[in-house]
């Protein structure tokens, strides 16, 4: 009995652990395949869930699951059924992003129900994206070729390339993407006062953001989230990373003189109008529309929720409706993961964010901001399925309904 009961024990535990690690290797496809996402956060995070849901589950932790139901709901009643080919991948691969992102929520949530943060299982895999793209910068770029799909064959093994390295993701702005979440998970755990160690892989991520995936949009969210969290941040800590911005500045600029970011400072000096840099750089050009025409895209039909096949008409029809100014790229996938809810479930998308978003609240300011950056950063190109804003999203949640009673509990038994 005592081995059974031991075998069972690690049995759940190992499975929890592999959950939380192959949620932080979303893209790593090891050979099996040539996708550039992968099933197993989905795979592993449904296991986890199987072997606790035979406890009591609070019904607020089953909330997110209305993501994915709704995807299934607009696939059989708003969607083409007898769309074959691409199309119905499309609405296929749609429910399983949506059901993905909400299994990771939920299961973070009954993973932090038991047991704690996971920290050094999310330092140790930072750590390895690290010395990956640190690899590729500097070494082989194609040292992970064989299990991770990259978006961008054209980066060579010279350090100084326009573009950053892609890590253990499709391409170097998802590495960023990736940084930055990872970083506010630590920090959000430790109430925005880490231990040394983190404090330390917190401005290694700075470091790699900057100088091995240079990317500009990630750039953007750092300058973004300056105003929103300088209140959280230590006034030692804040000092020190503006005096850090300063001194890397030159650095950067000696040792990427090409890197896209600074070409686009010299755009901004030639044309100091943001609708000069719309018109003239195809990237911003790209990213912008893929801000504008879920949300405008959805007020056209209404707020009423369309499913998975109507965005490349709708884009179509603004593109012509905006006269030019939005003259790069396509009506592919929306590169936006607010409008991309927003767009395809209408109505019913916005009262599923606006109830998350309430939900996340815990009275105070700074929860506020916090959580009112992260919907702005939402309207981005943050890949719908990506787990670590899931288990930010988990985090919030956990948080406002158990941390208290855990402490409680605690303070009993002492």
């Amino acid at each position: 009995m005592k081995i059974k009961n031991y075998l069972q024990f690690n049995l759940v535990e190992t499975i929890a652990s592999l959950f939380i690690v192959f949620s932080l290797l979303p893209w790593v496809n090891f050979g099996t395949n040539g996708r550039d996402s992968q099933i197993w956060p989905l795979l592993f995070g449904s296991l986890f869930l199987l072997t606790t849901f035979r406890k009591k589950v609070p019904i607020l932790f089953l909330y997110p699951l209305a993501l994915p139901i709704m995807g299934l709901f607009g696939w059989l009643f708003l969607s083409d059924l007898s769309a074959t080919g691409i199309s119905s991948f499309i609405a296929i691969r749609g429910i399983l992003s949506y059901l993905g992102f909400a299994i990771c929520f939920v299961a973070f949530m009954f993973y932090l129900r038991e047991r704690e943060f996971p920290l050094k299982i999310f330092m140790n895999i930072n750590i390895i994206y690290i010395l990956v793209g640190i690899f590729q910068a500097y070494i082989d770029p194609a040292v992970v070729s064989g299990i991770v799909a990259s978006r961008d064959q054209t980066f060579s093994n010279q350090s100084t390339l326009v573009r950053g390295v892609p890590s253990l993701t499709p391409e170097p702005t998802y590495f960023a993407i990736y940084l930055y979440f990872i970083s506010f998970l630590y920090l959000i755990n430790f109430e925005f006062n880490p231990p040394k160690k983190v404090q330390i892989l917190l401005i290694v991520n700075l470091l790699a953001i900057i100088f091995l995936s240079r990317s500009t949009m990630v750039l953007l969210f750092l300058l973004l989230t300056i105003p929103f969290l300088m209140h959280r941040i230590n006034l030692k800590n804040l000092a020190v990373a503006l005096i850090f911005i300063l001194l890397s500045t030159p650095i950067f600029i000696y040792l990427f003189p090409e890197t896209r970011v600074l070409l686009l400072v010299d755009l901004l000096f030639e044309e100091p109008r943001f609708i000069g840099l719309l018109l003239i750089d195809e990237s911003i050009n790209d990213r912008i529309s893929h801000v504008i025409f879920p949300l405008q895209g959805a007020l056209v039909n209404d707020l009423l929720p369309v499913g998975f096949h109507k965005w490349s008409e709708t884009y179509s029809y603004l593109a012509e409706y905006w006269n030019g100014i939005f003259w790069y790229g396509s009506g592919g996938s929306i590169m936006s993961f607010f409008g991309l809810i927003v767009f395809e479930f209408g109505i019913f998308g916005l009262i599923l964010l606006g109830y998350l978003f309430i939900k996340f609240q815990d009275g105070t300011y700074s929860r506020f901001s916090e959580t009112f950056l992260l919907f702005i950063l939402m309207n981005t190109s943050i890949p719908p399925s990506f787990p670590l804003l899931a288990m930010v999203f988990g985090f919030y949640i956990y948080s406002n309904h158990y941390k208290a009673t855990k402490t409680l509990n605690t303070k009993k038994l002492i």
